[in-house]
């Protein structure tokens, strides 16, 4: 365990045969990934910045069309048992 213990947190670029820069080619590697994915947050996030009625009614419509038939048979009950 102590020999485990005693091992580096980073790995010398050398013993991989890598050139000593390699790091800093990683983190550019690994910000233009970030920068990727920011990019395409952005086209959705405009995309969702616009009001579409029909992707509203698609997806709220069956939502809708249920709470419509709950409210008629809580209508025609309250009304037979008014009556």
């Amino acid at each position: 365990m102590e020999t485990i213990n005693a091992l580096p947190e980073f790995d010398k670029p050398s013993y991989f045969n890598l050139p000593e820069n390699i790091e800093r080619a990683s983190q550019r590697n690994i910000s233009s990934q970030v920068i990727s994915q920011l990019r395409v947050l952005m086209r959705a996030d405009a995309k969702a910045s616009k009001f579409d009625k029909e992707l509203w009614q698609n997806e709220l419509g069956p939502l809708l069309n249920l709470w419509k038939r709950l409210n008629q048979v809580t209508i025609t009950c309250v009304g037979e048992n008014s009556g």
